[in-house]
């Protein structure tokens, strides 16, 4: 309901164990199922342990072997990790049509070494229909759909790209968590940006002075997520 109300949705920890495996999902070989004993309480630990790992590994990457943070991915234990939250977490809070696409990033931000991480921007925003240069019109599920309570689906019109951000540390707004502008104070939310280079998203969200105090601040614990769509303005 967040997700869809807000643009975005704190993830704290896992709440329920996924269904069955969908043996037909081209999503993830079968070899990757996750054991039939776990518990929710066994997945959050396990997913504890793989933060710390990850942690470890970029901080290692990234200090040690002066490389960049993306050569994490070269070890199982990310796509691990990806494959539990895409279970428990993305198949379940978004439209039923949404599906993993691989598409993982990593950072290592040290506030201390005046590094940050990108300027306000919406994600990668998809090409409009054919003949159609408003991306708006590929954004969103058609309104029509029908409402699915087996794939939990929130309701029609949702997004059709989500982001899943975990904090493999700490992040505080001393340091490197994210700032988003929720969808309902974002007129080019829903509506659209103008193609203008004087009225920029970010500048047509905020206005007045009084606008910035819609800016959140999302701190988020080692292993907390925030889950959000390509429309949100972040930062």
């Amino acid at each position: 309901k967040r997700l869809l109300e807000d643009g975005y949705a704190l993830v704290d920890e896992i709440q329920l164990l996924p269904e069955a495996e969908d043996t037909t999902s081209p999503t993830f070989d079968k070899m990757m199922l996750l054991p039939e004993e776990d518990t929710a309480a066994a997945t959050n630990n396990r997913l504890n342990v793989l933060t710390d790992m990850l942690k470890r590994g970029i901080t290692k990457l990234c200090v040690d072997c002066k490389l960049p943070a993306i050569f994490i991915l070269l070890s199982d234990e990310v796509w691990e990790y990806a494959h539990i939250i895409n279970k428990t977490i993305l198949s379940k809070s978004t439209h039923s049509k949404n599906i993993f696409n691989f598409d993982i990033l990593a950072w290592y931000i040290d506030p201390t070494q005046n590094e940050a991480g990108f300027s306000p921007h919406r994600d990668r925003q998809p090409e409009g229909e054919e003949g159609d240069n408003n991306t708006l019109s590929n954004s969103f599920h058609p309104n029509n759909d029908n409402y699915n309570n087996n794939k939990n689906e929130i309701a029609v019109g949702e997004s059709k790209y989500v982001t899943l951000w975990v904090a493999l540390s700490d992040a505080t707004p001393e340091n490197s968590c994210l700032y988003v502008i929720p969808k309902q104070y974002d007129p080019g939310y829903s509506n659209g940006d103008i193609d203008d280079g004087d009225d920029d998203p970010l500048r047509r969200a905020l206005p007045t002075k009084e606008s910035y105090q819609n800016i959140r601040a999302i701190p988020r614990r080692a292993g907390q997520s925030v889950m959000f769509t390509h429309r949100l303005i972040h930062w």
